[in-house]
């Protein structure tokens, strides 16, 4: 085999490998996203039920746009993991980053209507519209296949 064929062979080889262990991890990675959109799910819909009850145009506008600015970070960190090379590709850490600002932004946001960050407990919303408790992302936690 000539040298050139080797290095190539050898890099294609390593390329592999980490095409590889990239598309082992997406479907953590999906798990990740898909967390995180259940969880926006549930922000969008508990407050649309306190605007329907207490109108506040502006605050619902600025709520949409803090929910729009999370599901288009999550998007973001989903396409960056399926064109990443390595796990630890910066795109895909600088998008989970940038969605952890927008969600906590959106807490800030949604905390005087009613939304409770609860840690690692379970989603729950209380009865009567008394308060909606949603877990902590799982792109928040270190190693949560990102």
């Amino acid at each position: 085999m000539r040298p050139a064929a080797i290095v190539l062979a050898s890099a294609l080889s390593v390329g592999t490998a980490g095409c590889a262990a990239v598309a082992a991890a997406l479907p953590g990675v999906l798990a990740v996203v898909q967390d995180g959109e259940q969880i926006l799910s549930a922000i969008e819909g508990f407050v649309a039920l306190v605007f329907a009850q207490h109108p506040d145009a502006e605050l619902q506008a600025k709520v949409a746009q803090a929910v729009a600015r999370a599901r288009s970070a999550l998007n973001l960190a989903l396409r960056a993991a399926q064109g990443a090379k390595a796990l630890g590709d910066q795109a895909v850490d600088a998008a989970f980053k940038e969605f952890e600002q927008a969600y906590l932004d959106l807490i800030s946001l949604t905390r005087p209507l009613g939304v409770r960050p609860a840690g690692q407990a379970r989603m729950a919303a209380a009865a009567g519209g008394g308060g909606l408790d949603v877990p902590e992302p799982m792109a928040f936690r270190k190693g949560a296949a990102r």
